[in-house]
């Protein structure tokens, strides 16, 4: 439950409000984040230009306000008559949104309490000649960010043999 006290003429929650000279439209004014713009989540994005860095590492950023990070793995072929979901068990510094080949999965918040996440069959591409992208972004809590580990792996207690 939410409640919203607004003495100050129209806004709220649904319907916000600024305080500008002329009149402007709110979400050009407030802006979204470059990499949205950009769909840096979007599974054949060209990654020239973007820095490694390893896991458990800070963010080599400084102050940024967020940071992206992309993540590749592959599969195997699925076995012909055997049904294994798989998911991503993700432990971060931060909060912020997962991506997986371009689609939206879930948001990650680091005080918990979800740090596996289901990854769609339909997302996923399958073959050891098949790349998978795990895009991440992240904004700092305090002064750091980091993915301190990722691991894709199957929930095996939900496989099926059909």
């Amino acid at each position: 439950a939410v409640v919203v006290v607004n003495t100050g003429g129209s806004g709220g929650l649904g319907r916000p409000s600024l305080s500008v000279g002329a009149q402007v439209r709110a979400e050009l004014a407030l802006g979204r984040p470059g990499g949205v713009e950009n769909k840096w989540y979007d599974a054949d994005l060209n990654e020239r230009g973007w820095k490694s860095v390893r896991m458990g590492s800070d963010s080599a950023f400084g102050d940024s306000a967020l940071t992206w990070y992309r993540m590749s793995f592959s599969l195997p072929e699925p076995e012909k008559g055997v049904w294994v979901p798989w998911h991503v068990k993700l432990k971060a510094k931060g909060n912020g949104f997962i991506y997986l080949n371009g689609h939206f999965v879930g948001r990650y918040w680091e005080a918990g309490p979800q740090f596996r996440f289901f990854l769609p069959e339909c997302w996923l591409r399958f073959g050891t000649d098949q790349t998978n992208q795990l895009t991440v972004s992240l904004r700092p809590l305090g002064k750091e960010v980091s993915i301190e580990s990722a691991v894709v792996e199957p929930y095996r207690e939900f496989a099926e043999q059909r």
